[in-house]
């Protein structure tokens, strides 16, 4: 669970039997994508909604996420096994580099087949009207089963479309300042849907590690690249409050950040981002109401953990 909640998840674009476009990769609701064809570069000067567009080499932006992996101690995940395929293409020449990602890249797709399959979830598969064959692995497949939502400009296809006008348009003008706005957009519905498929493997990952029914901190995972959280209303003071809220947030005190609960105006729970504003006084930050106080401090102990935070003391055992 605390793995999943840390893990970085990854995914190419590109088009079928080419080199691949375009990789994302997003962790702690943050995303970034790198254009990795060279003859896109030049589209990185174009803001992206919800993130940072950049352009390198695969080498370079692999070596990187596998340096945050390492420093953070995080997992990486990609759905099905094509990811590892194409790494180790770009790693043909250097072995040693192929082996690392070989080892560490982690394929969640079994586990959330499984995880579906068990639960009985409704799935509806999809069907190539070419060949008519029926796929029920595929990860939008998966998502619609799990409720996650993904609008129809960044659905199927989108990513092939935008990647093929792109390359028309700078064969034919040269340059991005050419390119008219029905392109453009067509791209940036392009970099969102790579947004999407990299925010629904950890919206995916949420329920199949934590149970069913359970959802990312939406605060943090903001799926519509467009919309800002909206603050949770918040009482001045953690008064006439349960002890168990006194004795979660002693676990984590000493700590400079942490994530606690408070109270909501309207008398019900939120987490909060808890940091020290002098020796004695702690700053609440509410960021998003939860069910109840059980749900409360469930998510925030998670996110705790996630976080790299440890408790004093083992206070669910003692308190819970």
């Amino acid at each position: 669970m605390v793995e999943a909640t840390r893990a970085i998840y990854l995914d190419f674009e590109g088009l079928p039997h080419q080199a691949p476009s375009l990789l994302g990769w997003a962790y702690d609701g943050r995303w970034m994508i790198t254009i990795i064809e060279e003859q896109l570069a030049e589209a990185k000067a174009w803001k992206v909604p919800g993130g940072i567009v950049t352009a390198n080499t695969a080498d370079a932006v692999l070596e990187s996420i596998r340096s945050i992996a390492e420093a953070l101690e995080r997992q990486v995940c990609a759905w099905s096994g094509r990811a590892l395929r194409i790494i180790k293409r770009v790693y043909v020449d250097e072995p040693e580099k192929a082996a690392w990602w070989e080892e560490n890249l982690i394929d969640v797709r079994p586990q959330a087949l499984w995880f579906v399959r068990h639960n009985r979830f409704r799935v509806k598969p999809l069907r190539n009207p070419r060949t008519g064959h029926k796929s029920y692995d595929h990860q939008s497949v998966i998502m619609d089963a799990l409720d996650i939502k993904v609008p129809r400009t960044y659905g199927r296809s989108v990513a092939i479309r935008g990647i093929k006008a792109l390359r028309s348009a700078l064969a034919e003008h040269g340059s991005i300042d050419a390119i008219d706005d029905e392109t453009k957009q067509k791209w940036m519905a392009t970099l969102l849907h790579n947004r999407y498929d990299c925010f629904g493997l950890a919206a995916i990952m949420c329920p199949v590690t934590r149970g069913r029914g359970q959802s990312l901190l939406e605060y943090k995972w903001v799926m519509n690249p467009y919309q800002s959280p909206v603050p949770t209303p918040i009482h001045d003071s953690l008064t006439k409050v349960p002890p168990i809220v006194y004795s979660f947030m002693d676990a984590w005190w000493d700590l400079d950040f942490f994530y606690g609960v408070c109270r909501t105006i309207d008398g019900g729970w939120a987490i909060a981002e808890c940091s020290y504003f002098t020796d004695d006084i702690i700053f609440y930050n509410p960021r998003q109401r939860a069910r109840d106080l059980g749900d409360a401090i469930k998510r925030a102990n998670v996110e705790n953990l996630a976080a790299g935070h440890f408790p004093r003391y083992d206070w669910l055992g003692r308190n819970w």
